[in-house]
C-alpha cells in the first residue's frame, strides 16, 4: 500500500480565481488523483456565502515525487510525465462532467468552473451538503431495505452515464455522494477522471482493488461494457453488506461470496436471502457472458429484492413464505404440533392404492411436488392425515428454491361458505399486495395467471404452487363449490393439488391413495426401539396399529417410565390424559393452585369446551370460548360443585384463584393450561380454537356427558329435596291447624340440614380416605427399604408422584370450617343418630393429611439419607427403620380411631337409610360411599370395634400419649439427627 503524505490546504485558506474568491472549509475526501474540500465564495449582491466543493487536482505519486511547498503550490521533482498524464484524465472527467451536464442536467451535481492556480488545477462544484458512501457506512448502520435502495439511486445515476454513451470505471464507495436523507435521498456519482466512451481504446483509468471488474483489473479494453460497470455495483453492495470489499482471491470463484454471517441480514426471510445471493451471483460473474448486460436488468433484480423486503406482491416467493409462515405459526404458538420438530419420533405413514399398491406417503408426494397427478388421501381420524401433510410442508420450507413449488396449507375443518372463490381467497389472505392490485377481482386474475405458469426446471417442469386442503370431509357448507373450484384450479398447469379426508369424492384427474395402519411388524419395530413389549392383547395390538393411538401409548410410558397396562382405548385415553396433567404437576410446588387448576381445566372446562366445538361444527373464537368457560366458572361458586365433584372439595379458592374476575379465571384455564401448557387446543391464524384431534374430541364429549348427568343426578335431588320439604311444611301446617291445640310434651332436637349433613361426611370420608393413602404410601417405601432396598429409587419416584398428587387434591380448612359452623347453625343432630356432631375429632381428622406433612418430610428425607450413606446405614438403618415403621402404625391407629369417634356411626346409618330408600339416587349414593370407605384396605385394618363413645376416647388418648413418646424419641435417633444437621448446613 502506498502511504499517502500528500498535504492539504489548510482549513481558511484563501484560493484567489479570477471573478471569485473562495475560502477553503474543511478537506472531505481525496483519491489517488484529487483532494476534496468543502468552501465558500461570498455573493456579489448580498452577505449570503456560496457553498461549493472544490476538487484540487493531486495526484498520489509512489515516491511522493509531487508534493506541496509552503506557499500552497504543487510541485514536481522528476514526476512531470506522471503529473501531466493525471492532469489529462482530471481534465477529461471534466469534459465528460459538462458534457453529461448538457444532456441531463437535472440528474447531475453542477460543474461551476475549474482554474488553473498553485500549479494545478481546481474544479468548483455545486454542493448539496452530500457524503461519500464510504463516510456513510463508516459512521451509520443501515438496513437492507435502506441500502437497497442506496443502490437503486446509484444505478440510476450511472444509466445517466450509459444512456449518453460512457462509461464510468470508478464506481467504489468514495465516489458514491449521498445527498439529502430518507426517502428524499438522491445518490451522485463523482469522479469522472476513468471515464470513458464506449468502444474507446484509451488506455488512462483507475483500478479499484475490491471493484474493479477483473477485466479492467487485466486492461482488456476490448472488454469494457456496461456489464463492467454493474459489476463494481454489485461490489459496493457486497461492501455494504458484510463491511468490507471483495478479496482478491473472492474475484475468481464460482459461487458468490459468503454471507450468512451479514449482520444485516440476520433475520431475514429466505426469499430475501436468496435474491441477494442471486443478485451477487450474477452481478459478481468473473465472466462477462454471465453478468447483467444493462442498468435497467440490475433494477428489475433490486425492485425484486425490495419487494421481497416488503412481502408484497402475488409471486411464487411470496406464496413459499406464505406457506412457511403458516407451518411455523402453527408449529411455534400450538404446544400440540412441537412433535413435528423430532423428526425422528415421526412414524412411517404408508398409503396404499386401489391396486394394492402401498408406498410412504412422502414418495407419493414427492411425485406431487414433481409434477404428478393431483393426490387425494382418505383414512380414518388417527392416522397421521394433517401429520403427513404439516411435516412436508416444513420439510419443504427449511430452504427456499425458485425451482421447487410453494405449498400453501388451508383447513377445511368447519368451512361453512357457498363462495366460489373460497380457496383463492384463502390463499389470498396469506399475501400483501403491491400498488397496482386493488381489488379481489385483479388479485385473483394475478393468482389464476400464477397457477398457469409452471416452473421451468432444465427441460422438465413444475408446479409452482401446490394446495394443501386439510379434512375434505370437515366442510359443514358448501362442499359442492369446494368441488367445483378444485376441478376448475386443478386443469391449470402450475398446480397442484393434495386433498385429505376420511371418506373418498371423485374429481376428474385425481390418484387416489389410502392411508394404511401400521404393520404389526412395524408396531413391534416401533415399541422394541422404545424398549417396550408388544401387548398381550389382539384388541391393543390392533388399536396401537394407529399412529395416534401408537403416540400416546410411548408418550405414557415415558410419564411413567412402565409398560401402560391400558387394555382398551377408553383406558388408554384415561391414562393418557391423566398423564399430561402429571407431567405439568410434578414439578410444582405442592402448594402451587396451578395444580388444581389444571386438573379442573382437563376434566371439567375441556370436556365442556369440546362438546361445544362439536355441536358448532367449526373453530371457535374466544367469545364461544369464554361463555362456556363462565358456565364452569358459576358451576364451581355453587354449592352443587362440591356434591358433583367430591374430589374438589375445599378447593374452591385455590381454584378460582382468589379472583372475582371470569375474564382472568378464562385467560389462565383456556389459554394458558388447555392451549399453551397441554396443546390440548389448537388456534389457528384467525385466532380460533379447535380441538387436537377428533379422536381426542370424541372421547372429551363421553366425558361431558358423564359430568351433565352426575350435575344432573345432584341438581334433581336438590329440587327433590327442596319440594319434600315445601310438602311437609304444608302437611305439618295443616295437621297443626287441624288438631291444635294439643299439648306436647317433649320436642325432638331439630335435625341438621340433610343437604349439610351428607356434606360434612363425606367429608369425613374423604379425609380418612386421604390420611389413609399417605400412610399407605409411607408404608410401601419404609417397607421397601427394608426388604427391597435395590428398588428404593424407584420406589421413592413413586412415592414422589403419588404423595404431590394427594396433596394437589387437599382440602382448604377455612372451607371445612365453613361447613361445620354452617351445619351446627342448621340444627343439633344428625338426622339418623339423632346424635350431634363431635366436632373436635372431625376437626382433629380433617387436619391429618397437613398435620403430618412436614413431620412425614422429614422422616423420608432421613430415610433417604440413610439409604444413601451405607456408614450412616449401618450404624443406625435397622433401628431408624423401626421406629419409623411403628411410628406410622400409630398414627393409622389414631386415623381410624378419629373416624370411628366423628364418622362412622352417622356414615353407617346413612348408608343403612339410602339403601333402604326407593329413591335411585339415594341408592346409587349409598353404593358410592360403601365403595370409598374400602379403598384403603391397609388403614381399615386399624379401624376399632364397635364401642362407646367413652372407650374410643380413653383409647385415642393412649394412642396419641404413645405417639408423642415415639417421635420424640425418633427425634432423637442418630440418623435423624444426621440428616436435620446436614439439611440445616445446606439451607
Amino acid at each position: 500500500m502506498i502511504m499517502d503524505n500528500r498535504i492539504a490546504l489548510r482549513n481558511s485558506s484563501i484560493l484567489d480565481f479570477p471573478s471569485m474568491t473562495v475560502t477553503i472549509s474543511n478537506e472531505i475526501g481525496r483519491g489517488s488523483n484529487a483532494i476534496v474540500y468543502k468552501g465558500t465564495y461570498p455573493d456579489l449582491h448580498s452577505p449570503v456565502e456560496h457553498h461549493v466543493l472544490i476538487k484540487e487536482l493531486f495526484p498520489l505519486h509512489p515516491q511522493s515525487a509531487v508534493y506541496r511547498e509552503d506557499n500552497g503550490t504543487i510541485c514536481c521533482d522528476g514526476a512531470e510525465e506522471f503529473f501531466e498524464f493525471h492532469k489529462y484524465s482530471f481534465e477529461k472527467g471534466n469534459r465528460i462532467h459538462l458534457e453529461l451536464l448538457k444532456r441531463s442536467p437535472d440528474d447531475l451535481g453542477g460543474n461551476i468552473n475549474t482554474f488553473s492556480h498553485n500549479g494545478t488545477l481546481y474544479t468548483v462544484l455545486n454542493y448539496n451538503s452530500g457524503r461519500s458512501l464510504d463516510d456513510e457506512l463508516k459512521v451509520n448502520t443501515h438496513s437492507l431495505e435502506q441500502l437497497v435502495r442506496m443502490m437503486r439511486g446509484l444505478l440510476l445515476s450511472l444509466q445517466d452515464f450509459h444512456r449518453n454513451g460512457f462509461l464510468h470505471l470508478d464506481i467504489a464507495p468514495d465516489n458514491v455522494m449521498l445527498l439529502g436523507t430518507g426517502e428524499r435521498e438522491r445518490v451522485m456519482l463523482i469522479d469522472y477522471n476513468s471515464t470513458m466512451a464506449l468502444q474507446s481504446s484509451q488506455t488512462n483509468f483507475s483500478i479499484k482493488p475490491g471493484y474493479s471488474s477483473p477485466e479492467v483489473q487485466r486492461g482488456d479494453v476490448s472488454h469494457f461494457t456496461q456489464a463492467s460497470d454493474l459489476y463494481s455495483v454489485a461490489a459496493v453492495f457486497l461492501r455494504c453488506l458484510r463491511g468490507y470489499a471483495l478479496m482478491p482471491f473472492e474475484t475468481a470463484q464460482k459461487t458468490p461470496p459468503a454471507i450468512s454471517d451479514c449482520q444485516v441480514l440476520q433475520d431475514s426471510p429466505q426469499t430475501v436471502i436468496s435474491m441477494v445471493k442471486q443478485i451477487l451471483y450474477r452481478g459478481l460473474a468473473a465472466n462477462v457472458s454471465r453478468r447483467y448486460t444493462s442498468v435497467n436488468q440490475m433494477l428489475t433484480a433490486f425492485e425484486e429484492l425490495e419487494d421481497r423486503i416488503k412481502g408484497v406482491g402475488i409471486t411464487h416467493w411470496a406464496l413459499w413464505e406464505a406457506g412457511k409462515r403458516t407451518v411455523n405459526h402453527l408449529i411455534k404458538n400450538n404446544t400440540a404440533f412441537h412433535y413435528l420438530n423430532d423428526t425422528e419420533e415421526m412414524f412411517p405413514i404408508y398409503a396404499e392404492s386401489k391396486q394394492g399398491e402401498r408406498l410412504p406417503i412422502g414418495t407419493h408426494i414427492e411425485g406431487l411436488l414433481n409434477g404428478e397427478r393431483h393426490l387425494f388421501v382418505t383414512a380414518p381420524g388417527g392416522m397421521g392425515k394433517t401429520t403427513s401433510m404439516l411435516y412436508e410442508l416444513k420439510r419443504n420450507t427449511e430452504v427456499y428454491s425458485s425451482r421447487s413449488p410453494a405449498i400453501i396449507y388451508i383447513p377445511l375443518h368447519g368451512k361453512a361458505s357457498a363462495h366460489s372463490n373460497y380457496i383463492t381467497d384463502k390463499v389470498l389472505e396469506h399475501l400483501q399486495f403491491k400498488s397496482d392490485v386493488q381489488n379481489y377481482e385483479q388479485a385473483r386474475h394475478a393468482l389464476h395467471r400464477l397457477f398457469s405458469t409452471p416452473l421451468t426446471v432444465g427441460t422438465s417442469s413444475r408446479p409452482a404452487v401446490v394446495l394443501f386442503l386439510d379434512g375434505l370431509n370437515e366442510v359443514k357448507e358448501g362442499l359442492e363449490t369446494i368441488l367445483d373450484e378444485i376441478a376448475t384450479l386443478s386443469k391449470l398447469e402450475g398446480v397442484r393439488f393434495y386433498v385429505t379426508s376420511r371418506t373418498e369424492c371423485e374429481i376428474p384427474g385425481f390418484s387416489y391413495q389410502r392411508i394404511s395402519p401400521i404393520s404389526l411388524q412395524e408396531e413391534q419395530q416401533i415399541l422394541t426401539r422404545h424398549h417396550l413389549l408388544m401387548p398381550a392383547t389382539a384388541e391393543m395390538q390392533q388399536l396401537l396399529r394407529t399412529p395416534m393411538m401408537l403416540s400416546m401409548f410411548l408418550e405414557l410410558s415415558r410419564q411413567s417410565n412402565m409398560q401402560p397396562s391400558a387394555a382398551s382405548s377408553q383406558e388408554l385415553m384415561d391414562a393418557y390424559i391423566d398423564s399430561l396433567v402429571q407431567k405439568e404437576v410434578e414439578n410444582l410446588p405442592e402448594e402451587s393452585p396451578l395444580r388444581l387448576k389444571i386438573d379442573v381445566a382437563v376434566h371439567l372446562v375441556l370436556p365442556r369446551i369440546a362438546a361445544k366445538m362439536d355441536k358448532a361444527g367449526r373453530p371457535v373464537d374466544d367469545a364461544v370460548l369464554l361463555k362456556e368457560t363462565a358456565a364452569c366458572y358459576k358451576l364451581i361458586r355453587s354449592p352443587l360443585f362440591i356434591r358433583a365433584f367430591p374430589q374438589w372439595i375445599g378447593h374452591k379458592k385455590a381454584i378460582l384463584s382468589q379472583t372475582d374476575s371470569c375474564d382472568d379465571w378464562y385467560d389462565s384455564i383456556v389459554r394458558e393450561v388447555l392451549w399453551r401448557k397441554l396443546g390440548m387446543l389448537i388456534k389457528d391464524e384467525q385466532g380460533r380454537y379447535v380441538l387436537v384431534h377428533q379422536i381426542v374430541c370424541d372421547y372429551l364429549i363421553s366425558k361431558q356427558k358423564e359430568a351433565k348427568k352426575k350435575i344432573s343426578r345432584f341438581r334433581a335431588v336438590k329440587h327433590g329435596l327442596i319440594t319434600a320439604a315445601c310438602l311437609l311444611l304444608a302437611i305439618a301446617t295443616a295437621f297443626a291447624v287441624i288438631c291444635y291445640p294439643k299439648p306436647v310434651e317433649e320436642e325432638p332436637l331439630p335435625p341438621y340440614d340433610i343437604n349439610l349433613t351428607s356434606q360434612i361426611l363425606t367429608n369425613g370420608i374423604t379425609a380418612y380416605q386421604r390420611a389413609g393413602y399417605q400412610y399407605e404410601y409411607i408404608h410401601q417405601l419404609i417397607n421397601t427399604a427394608c426388604f427391597e432396598p435395590t428398588d428404593y429409587q424407584n420406589a421413592r419416584q413413586r412415592y414422589n408422584n403419588s404423595i404431590s398428587t394427594l396433596f394437589m387434591m387437599s382440602p382448604d380448612p377455612s372451607v371445612q370450617q365453613i361447613f361445620v359452623d354452617e351445619l351446627l347453625k342448621s340444627g343439633s343432630v344428625f338426622l339418623w343418630t339423632n346424635e350431634p356432631l363431635k366436632k373436635e375429632e372431625y376437626l382433629e381428622l380433617l387436619s391429618l393429611l397437613n398435620n403430618r406433612k412436614d413431620e412425614y418430610a422429614d422422616i423420608v428425607g432421613a430415610l433417604d439419607y440413610l439409604m444413601n450413606h451405607y456408614d450412616i446405614y449401618d450404624k443406625y438403618g435397622a433401628e431408624y427403620m423401626t421406629m419409623a415403621w411403628d411410628l406410622i402404625e400409630l398414627d393409622a391407629q389414631i386415623t381410624a380411631t378419629l373416624y370411628a369417634i366423628s364418622c362412622r356411626g352417622n356414615v353407617n346409618a346413612m348408608i343403612d337409610a339410602y339403601n333402604r330408600s326407593e329413591d335411585a339416587t339415594q341408592n346409587l349414593e349409598a353404593q358410592t360411599l360403601s365403595t370409598a370407605l374400602t379403598a384403603n384396605p391397609l388403614q381399615n385394618q386399624h379401624l376399632p370395634k364397635e364401642e362407646k363413645d367413652t372407650a374410643l376416647n380413653d383409647s385415642l388418648k393412649v394412642l396419641i400419649g404413645q405417639r408423642d413418646n415415639l417421635y420424640f424419641n425418633l427425634q432423637s435417633q442418630g440418623a435423624y439427627i444426621t440428616y436435620i444437621t446436614q439439611k440445616g448446613n445446606e439451607s
